[in-house]
């Protein structure tokens, strides 16, 4: 992947792709505009790397740095908290759970 696309959201992605087509269709109609002798076959319309050069130009990432970080810092505060979830409970921990809670916790199968 293109390390320009860092931060782009999956929206910014998808208006990069659309950006990059209409480049490659305005240059199409730009041909058949001051060719207008010359056939286009439309079916063979390509996006090529140029299209996506000027696109990238126009379109930039919505996602800024800092809320990049935040993002992470959320991310990273997620696992640990479900890491501590996945921790075994001690033995005083268990004896003082009630005992049918206890019992629910033997038949419960661990994923």
């Amino acid at each position: 992947m293109d390390g320009r696309c860092l931060g782009y959201t999956g929206a910014d992605l998808a208006a990069l792709v659309r950006e990059a087509s209409m480049n490659a269709l305005k240059k199409i109609i730009n041909t058949m505009t001051t060719s207008p002798t010359q056939k286009v076959d439309m079916t063979s319309v390509m996006v090529m790397k140029e299209d996506f050069e000027a696109a990238f130009l126009k379109v930039k990432a919505s996602v800024s740095k800092k809320d990049q970080l935040m993002y992470e810092r959320m991310r990273v505060n997620l696992l640990r908290g479900h890491e501590e979830e996945k921790k075994p409970e001690t033995k005083q921990e268990e004896e003082k759970k009630p005992k049918t809670q206890q019992e629910e916790d033997k038949k419960t199968p661990d994923t």
